[in-house]
């Protein structure tokens, strides 16, 4: 997972270049993780974060463990790297998983929009390349979560990116980016 902020076209590189690493702010888990489920770890050593739920080595590491024990039919031991297409053909341990996802996604973003108050979310990564009912389905669970930034009433756009180009100079550009600049979202 990786995340970062735009801003008028130039990538916020921060003092140590570290600036919109969102993949490891601690997000809440009370709801989104079953009664007994434990509480994920990240590969940088946080307890909690949203790459530890939101990435592929969270399905790896913490979510499949997990689920695999709470369904009497588990897929096949490489089911991490195939999750995504258990999604697409409607498994429901494969759902559960990204249900999670979406739900971390989401308050990943309403985190976000409380100090970045962003016009849209680009997002990239395996949802974009699946299916476009899944896709939607998935969005949509994201989209379930609240935002709850201060003075904002609705969503940020939340946009699907294939394609990021470095631009160098700190640029980065997404294909779509001209659509959204300055907060015109179309």
């Amino acid at each position: 997972m990786g995340g970062g902020v735009i801003e008028a076209g130039l990538v916020v590189k921060g003092a140590s270049g570290m600036a919109g690493e969102l993949g490891h702010v601690h997000i809440p888990m009370a709801g989104l993780l079953a009664d007994d489920q434990p509480i994920p770890r990240c590969n940088c050593g946080f307890v909690g974060d949203a790459e530890s739920v939101a990435s592929l080595t969270g399905i790896e590491n913490n979510l499949l463990p997990y689920w695999l024990t709470q369904f009497p039919d588990p897929p096949p031991d490489e089911a991490g790297r195939q999750v995504r297409a258990y999604g697409e053909a409607g498994d429901e341990m494969a759902l559960r998983i990204f249900e999670q996802q979406a739900m971390a996604l989401g308050r990943l973003f309403t985190i976000a929009a409380n100090y970045t108050d962003p016009s849209v979310y680009f997002i990239g990564g395996g949802v974009v390349e699946s299916t476009p009912a899944f896709r939607d389905w998935f969005m949509g669970k994201v989209r379930e979560t609240p935002c709850h930034a201060k003075n904002r009433h609705d969503w940020p756009a939340l946009q699907l990116c294939r394609t990021w180009t470095w631009l160098g100079r700190g640029e980065l550009h997404c294909r779509l980016w001209p659509r959204f600049r300055h907060g015109q979202a179309t």
